[in-house]
């Protein structure tokens, strides 16, 4: 077994902060869009909930932002610029013991080639946890991968947008909400992320 270091592109700042806090309180004042999302065996284990209507405005631009970013993301990633088709995007909530078990994301479409994950929450951060695990991958003589156990541990911080490739084995490490400091934050203490996933081009 050959291991293949998982890389990924990480920025800060990537949009203006009263940008980020308007999507915050938007976020905050539509509890009522999220719904959990059901457990399947055709997908990872997970415990989390999912936004699939309301966020559109939203959506759009954090995808100004992010085919701004890519050539930036080509080069931190050796990767060939291509042309970019269909880009998936999702809400997402994790509240406390929320989690997302290990997967790559290419196992329902293999066209996916980035995925990206956008960071959002108040100033005070009142959660722990709920880590992006990037690992990396063990790769045999033909080709087929598994996951490895050495892994990135990347922060879900304010404001941050993660890139990597869609074929890496990653998870969402459990979230564990701080209701001592912040008492009845089930929702407003989660952690928000928009995530999205880029596919190549095929004329």
């Amino acid at each position: 077994m050959n291991i293949v270091t998982s890389k990924y592109a990480r920025f800060e700042n990537f949009l203006p902060i009263e940008v980020n806090q308007s999507l915050m309180e938007f976020t905050l004042n539509h509890e009522s869009y999220f719904i959990q999302r059901p457990t399947s065996p055709d997908y990872p284990a997970q415990y989390a909930f999912g936004a699939p209507n309301g966020f559109t405005a939203w959506k759009f631009v954090i995808l100004k932002q992010v085919k701004l970013c890519l050539p930036q993301v080509f080069k931190a990633l050796d990767l060939k610029p291509f042309d970019v088709g269909e880009i998936e995007t999702d809400v997402s909530s994790y509240p406390d013991m929320g989690y997302l078990a290990t997967h790559n994301d290419t196992f329902c479409a293999n066209t996916r080639v980035l995925s990206f994950v956008y960071y959002y929450q108040n100033f005070e951060k009142s959660f722990s946890g709920g880590q992006l695990a990037l690992y990396d991958s063990e790769v045999d003589c033909f080709l087929n991968t598994q996951k490895a156990n050495s892994c990135h541990l990347i922060e879900p911080e304010n404001n941050t947008c993660v890139f990597f490739p869609s074929r890496c084995w990653h998870e969402v490490l459990p979230v564990a909400c701080d209701f001592k400091s912040f008492p009845n934050n089930y929702f407003s203490g989660g952690r928000f992320s928009i995530n999205g996933w880029i596919h190549k081009a095929f004329n």
